[in-house]
């Protein structure tokens, strides 16, 4: 892994950990919160692998 990826995935850390604490502010669980990120994931990895099929 590269510096630039690297720093990206922080990033990526930095935005979801500020998310999880607005959406506690909300109201929502974390428990909640970590399982939409999941779910998201799993979306954008199949549609990864459908343009890798293309």
């Amino acid at each position: 892994m590269n510096y630039k990826q690297s720093d990206s995935k922080k990033s990526k850390l930095r935005i979801f950990k500020k998310k999880k604490v607005e959406g506690i502010r909300q109201g929502q669980e974390s428990e909640e919160l970590l399982g939409y990120r999941f779910e998201r994931g799993l979306h954008k990895k199949k549609r990864k692998d459908k343009k890798k099929r293309v």
